[in-house]
């Protein structure tokens, strides 16, 4: 299966994983959270999604690793829900960001 594996019931929110929790690749960013039970979930967002959420704040242009700073706490959000609602390896697209 690919990375949207689906988990067959959902917990509590994640939280933020303990530095270090992120890291860049070649397509963006994979991060860490935490579940409820201290199950380390990786999740990931794309160097586009990023870019795309820069965009409306004229920040496009800003290297992945600084837009994910700035956005870091919507995208955490967004993998939080996705998780919760079933993702067991969340990732987060434009779409997501845009709601």
């Amino acid at each position: 299966m690919g990375p949207n594996l689906y988990r067959a019931e959902a917990d509590m929110p994640l939280t933020r994983a303990p530095d270090p929790s992120f890291n860049p690749t070649i397509d963006g960013i994979d991060f860490a959270m935490i579940d409820d039970k201290q199950h380390r979930i990786v999740c990931h967002v794309s160097r586009e999604t990023l870019q795309d959420r820069g965009a409306r704040d004229g920040r496009d242009l800003d290297p992945p690793i600084d837009l994910f700073d700035v956005y870091r706490s919507e995208v955490e959000a967004v993998a939080s829900r996705k998780y919760d609602t079933g993702s067991a390896k969340p990732v987060v697209t434009s779409d997501d960001l845009w709601r």
